[in-house]
């Protein structure tokens, strides 16, 4: 008898932000099969109704195994014969379905004023509505002897086969960086992935990015897959178990959403109880061997590194060594070199008192001329001042007798004129004769000009 399960556990992200829980999850059992599903919607503020999306998601890809495996006798044929064309068709027909129910629900429930601002803010096309639902989608599917799947975008896959391994059948391709596929891309039917194996396994696991994300490791995700299935056998105790280990999760690890559906056959679950133990124990022993050999393997690098330390430590005290000697040999040339200066600066101290008292003794010297010299340039200054006194006083003894010497020429001239009436002839002063005369007449220097001054007065 095919059973399922499924949990779905709001990220502490979202709850912090004040954020609806994105994610969607289902399953579906019938005689024939059982099918699990589950779907991330976009955390972006332009898909602004990827909760809604991811339902519809999971309802849809539902519809879609349904109506395919509605004659299961026949669809098990076609498959066989080629599961690569009949999933790629499931593929189209589920993004057909999803295209259109988001239509119809858009039509019911055109967008708010709110939501318009919000997308608006986001720069989002408000034309294309698809991109409001947007969300990933996984789908695995376990028939009586088959099982197959299909997805679109990233999450995990999970198959556990009859041995009790865990492996990935198919995984993302088309995602990368900040990147994800998804199912409102126009091209979305390209980003289409897809998984079909003859046999049965013991258990198919569909879960949302935000679980895988929470592991450290892909071989730690898969172990896990591997510890829950034998809880299977007790579907209470699987539930309270994955809701606690998702909540745990969420806080320590992605922060995301967290879902998972999971569908197995009961029967082949409870005879593979002792396998899957032995196997949890071997994985346990495993991961115990791992933790010790990284242990031992953190231990020795710790060695290395302590022992590197201690090389470093070691030359850094031999380099330390050095530059003590060193400066131990600079504060002695320093030492040294302040005894030379402090004598020199001693020996120019005196030389400098000594040029000192010569400077003043000098300055003292220079002092004396200066004021001999000073009464010198006042004696030149009296004299200065006698001569030039002396020079006045001969200028207007010079005028003086100029003056004279015209009225005596005019006395001459007139007792000349006297004569001539008084004789009958002119005297004529003009030839070279009457030139000598003039001259015996007139003064020749200032002293006999100051004699006749003298003998004027």
């Amino acid at each position: 008898m095919f059973q399922g399960i499924k949990c779905v556990v709001q990220g502490a992200d979202h709850i912090a932000r004040n954020m609806i829980c994105q994610d969607a999850a289902d399953y579906k059992l019938t005689e024939h099969y059982a099918a699990a599903v589950v779907a991330d919607g976009h955390g972006s503020a332009k898909y602004i109704r990827s909760d809604i999306g991811s339902v519809t998601a999971v309802k849809c890809a539902i519809e879609t195994i349904d109506a395919y495996m509605e004659d299961y006798g026949l669809f098990s044929k076609k498959i066989r014969e080629n599961p690569d064309y009949i999933l790629r068709k499931m593929g189209e027909q589920f993004l057909a379905r999803w295209t259109q129910a988001v239509e119809d629900y858009q039509d019911a429930h055109p967008l708010t004023e709110e939501e318009k601002e919000k997308l608006a803010k986001a720069g989002a096309d408000l034309d294309n509505i698809y991109t409001f639902y947007g969300s990933t989608v996984l789908a695995a599917v376990m028939g009586e002897d088959f099982s197959y799947g299909f997805l679109v975008g990233d999450g995990g896959f999970v198959r556990i086969d009859e041995k009790g391994e865990a492996c990935i059948p198919i995984e993302d391709k088309n995602s990368y960086a900040n990147y994800v596929s998804s199912i409102c891309s126009k091209n979305a039917v390209d980003a289409l992935d897809t998984y079909f194996k003859e046999g049965r396994p013991l258990a198919l696991c569909v879960s949302t990015d935000g679980l895988i994300k929470s592991f450290d490791s892909e071989k730690d995700f898969l172990d896990y897959h591997i510890l829950l299935t034998p809880m299977l056998t007790n579907l209470e105790m699987c539930q309270v178990s994955m809701n606690k280990n998702f909540q745990k999760r969420t806080v320590s690890g992605s922060g995301d959403d967290i879902s998972m559906a999971v569908v197995f056959e009961t029967g082949q679950v409870e005879a593979a109880q002792d396998l899957l133990k032995s196997k949890i124990e071997r994985n346990r022993a495993e991961k115990n061997a791992r933790e010790e050999q990284e242990r031992l393997a953190h231990l020795k690098f710790l060695e290395k590194q302590n022992q590197k330390k201690g090389q470093q430590v070691k030359e850094a005290l031999e380099s330390l060594g050095d530059k003590k000697r060193k400066a131990e040999e600079n504060l002695e040339a320093q030492k040294k070199n302040k005894e030379r200066i402090q004598k020199d600066m001693e020996k120019r101290l005196s030389e400098a008192e000594k040029d000192q008292k010569n400077l003043a003794a000098y300055i003292k010297e220079l002092d004396a001329k200066i004021e001999e010299m000073e009464k010198e340039h006042l004696q030149i200054q009296e004299n200065h001042q006698d001569l030039k006194s002396r020079q006045q006083d001969a200028e207007k003894s010079e005028s003086k007798w100029l003056e004279m010497s015209s009225k005596l020429m005019d006395r001459i001239g007139a007792l000349g004129e006297h004569l001539s009436e008084k004789l009958g002839f002119r005297p004529d002063f003009e030839d070279d004769e009457s030139e000598e005369i003039r001259e015996e007449i007139l003064p020749q220097d200032e002293d006999t000009m100051d004699g006749r001054e003298g003998e004027e007065e």
